[in-house]
């Protein structure tokens, strides 16, 4: 790279130029592009739609709502989505139109969820889901697997009042021993 010399002229001359051209452009109007489409020409509800032309102003987006949320295939090309949106419009859909995935769900009937009435060892309410209901004394209580009552009475028996049997003791694991090969001497 090599460095240019100028004199004080030349720079004075050169800036005048640049100033000059600046002006020049700033003077100049250049044409704006046309937007492709206005937002506020899009069609937000299909079903306001007079004609299948009409679609042709709804987005993908707004089309494969309608068409989900009618029970139909979302899969397509615009002008497929524009035509099964018509179908559907107009009360002429087939059997082609509708998606293998539409088919009402039962409904499957809520679980109850009920609290038991126990707590637990350290004294706070159990956080298992009761799910055994249980009648005492013509109030009904929920309870968890765990702090069910039994259904008969305990009753104290004699080996209740007797000391628990000692563990029985583990068992001494034996391993034999293989003896090694002896060599014969000659």
């Amino acid at each position: 790279m090599s460095t240019v010399t100028i004199t004080t002229e030349q720079y004075e001359e050169l800036m005048g130029r640049l100033s000059s051209l600046e002006e020049m452009v700033s003077k100049i109007s250049l044409p704006k592009r046309a937007k492709k489409s206005a937002k506020s020409d899009r069609l937000e509800d299909v079903t306001e739609a007079s004609d299948i032309d009409d679609l042709k102003r709804a987005t993908v987006d707004t089309l494969k709502n309608f068409l989900k949320d009618s029970g139909l295939k979302t899969s397509g090309t615009k002008n497929e989505l524009m035509d099964r949106t018509w179908r559907m419009i107009t009360n002429e859909t087939s059997d082609s139109d509708r998606s293998p995935r539409s088919k009402p769900k039962a409904e499957k009937p809520k679980k109850e969820v009920h609290a038991c009435a126990c707590n637990n060892k350290k004294g706070v309410p159990c956080a298992i889901n009761a799910d055994r209901k249980v009648e005492i004394d013509g109030e009904v209580t929920w309870f968890c697997w765990k702090h069910e009552p039994s259904q008969e009475p305990i009753t104290p028996s004699s080996s209740d009042n007797e000391a628990p049997a000692p563990a029985p003791k583990p068992k001494k694991r034996v391993v034999k021993k293989k003896k090694a090969p002896q060599m014969e001497e000659e």
